[in-house]
């Protein structure tokens, strides 16, 4: 049986339909690859339709992706933790005469809402749930990982205090540089 990150949206029962991914049901494996490596994810989500075009996306994500630590260097897998709230809307063009197209103002990019947002299906009816998750994952890694530490700052995977150590490095630099047109100083022009 062929697995595939695709969902036919068509093809969702009206009361929904719940669906969890692992590595071992391995839908996501190749597509997750670049990220996650070996380690296990999972991911339980649940899809219902509003109505004939739109539906709704719910569910969690959870895995570990192994990082190199910002600070010391050394290798640890940093938690991943993601809460899936979305509406599921069809492809829209361009334009702004479509049935979901709105007027953007100041006052939308103000909102703290933690309703759902809106992301977009291919005009085919399939949601590349797989281009979703990958997308997630890799927006909540940051920048500059960190392992955890506890209450004192110790790190958990170093031991090394995060908050009082110094981990930059300060080379010890010449305190005088020297002039290197010095050397043209004993030529004589004849």
């Amino acid at each position: 049986m062929k697995v595939t990150p695709f969902i036919r949206l068509a093809d969702i029962p009206e009361e929904g339909k719940n669906f969890t991914w692992t590595r071992e049901t391995s839908e996501l494996n190749s597509v997750l690859a670049d990220l996650l490596q070996d380690q296990k994810y999972s991911v339980q989500f649940y899809i219902k339709p509003i109505n004939n075009r739109d539906y709704t996306l719910t569910g969690t994500i959870q895995t570990q992706v192994p990082e190199a630590c910002s600070l010391c260097g050394l290798d640890f897998k940093f938690p991943i933790q993601i809460k899936l709230n979305e509406i599921l809307i069809p492809h829209q063009t361009d334009d702004r005469k479509g049935h979901y197209a709105r007027v953007n103002h100041v006052s939308d990019a103000e909102s703290n809402e933690e309703g759902p947002q809106a992301v977009e299906y291919a005009e085919n009816d399939t949601f590349n749930m797989g281009e979703y998750v990958h997308e997630a994952i890799a927006i909540t890694i940051p920048y500059k990982p960190v392992p955890e530490s506890n209450t004192q700052g110790d790190c958990l995977t170093c031991g090394i205090n995060q908050r009082t150590h110094n981990f930059s490095y300060d080379e010890k630099m010449e305190d005088e540089k020297p002039n290197p047109f010095a050397v043209l100083k004993n030529y004589k022009l004849q």
